[in-house]
């Protein structure tokens, strides 16, 4: 063969060579799509997977954050009123003790730095619950114009809400992250009173009862100390402000002049919200006396601390019943009454308990 017959050949060759990749090629490509389809359809049933096993988790977590006793409730009731706990808690102690820290550095008076602490605390306390509160504010402010929300209100004493809605709305609420548990708003009761047949006590000192005299205040009154100076906030059914043992340890009535301003010193957070301090139960008259009542002239003196101002919340109707949200919003106001750090009681005393049966 000549040197251009095998040039021919070898091009022919060439040309052929060619065609068979080619081919292969095309033949590739046509399965190549099916692959990559197939490819993405195992990543895209992944990623659902992953999402629907996402969402189902989110609906297990929402559903343990409902308490049963309250799901009990929305089968009597469409609306039901319901407490919201988050999950951020401001971290009091510490800013307490900052604030501490910074009055004694700036050389502040006693008083000044009582103030300022309070002050710090209070104001964490707001912050952490508008921040963490965010979220579950605007959606609850959306849903009551659309009418499923009837009420709400924000607390900062504790990082919480009280929400009267539907059974709905509760679960949408417990989805939130944020959101640590949804709570039945309980009915609290005052214990009734027993009457036995012992023999009441007497007491070796005159004009001073026997449980006074019991627990050692009239030795400690010795030293000089009887509660001059200070406040104390009571949280029960009221206070019968003008009772001879306690008008004259009114801090809202003044004495001199015998005006009464109940604003900083009084608040009915029952439904009735009476503006006068009054008492239509007697138990938290009674419990006031027992800590700071004495007549004006320093005789029948029934309380430990008869030095001491008192100021009180209604939370307690005549019935002798509150509940969990009315118990946080009068123990919200002894932190600032009427708004005013300043005026917050040095003591708050709570002399009840709930029977739980």
């Amino acid at each position: 063969m000549n040197v251009l017959g095998k040039k021919r050949r070898r091009k022919q060759m060439q040309v052929k060579l060619f065609s068979v990749i080619a081919s292969l090629l095309m033949i590739f490509s046509l399965f190549t799509p099916t692959i990559h389809a197939q490819s993405n359809d195992r990543n895209s049933a992944k990623a659902n997977g992953k999402v629907h096993q996402s969402l189902f988790n989110t609906k297990k977590l929402a559903k343990e954050k409902l308490n049963n006793r309250l799901m009990d409730e929305f089968k009597k009731d469409e609306h039901v009123t319901f407490l919201v706990k988050f999950q951020e808690k401001a971290d009091v102690e510490k800013i307490a003790l900052d604030a501490q820290k910074s009055a004694k550095k700036a050389k502040l008076s006693a008083n000044q730095a009582k103030l300022s602490q309070r002050s710090a605390v209070v104001a964490e306390l707001k912050t952490v619950a508008l921040e963490s509160q965010s979220r579950v504010t605007a959606y609850l402010e959306q849903e009551m114009k659309e009418g499923n929300v009837k009420d709400f209100h924000s607390y900062h004493i504790v990082n919480g809400m009280a929400v009267t809605a539907n059974k709905e709305i509760a679960e949408k609420i417990a989805e939130f992250a944020e959101v640590e548990k949804i709570l039945p708003n309980e009915q609290r009761k005052l214990l009734e009173a027993t009457k036995t047949k012992e023999k009441t006590p007497q007491s070796n000192l005159q004009n001073v009862e026997w449980n006074v005299e019991r627990v050692g205040a009239p030795d400690v009154w010795a030293m000089g100390i009887d509660g001059s100076g200070t406040v104390v906030g009571s949280l029960d059914s009221g206070v019968q402000w003008d009772h001879p043992a306690l008008k004259e340890k009114y801090r809202g009535y003044d004495s001199a002049t015998g005006e009464v301003d109940h604003q900083y010193s009084f608040l009915d957070a029952t439904a009735a919200g009476r503006e006068a301090a009054y008492d239509d139960h007697g138990h938290g008259t009674h419990v006031t006396g027992t800590m700071v009542g004495s007549e004006p002239d320093g005789s029948n003196q029934v309380g430990v601390a008869p030095g001491a101002e008192w100021i009180a919340v209604k939370v307690f109707n005549a019935a002798g019943s509150t509940s969990d949200a009315i118990l946080l919003a009068g123990a919200e106001w002894m932190l600032a009454p009427g708004g005013r750090v300043d005026l917050a009681p040095d003591v708050v005393n709570n002399s009840w308990v709930e029977d739980l049966g």
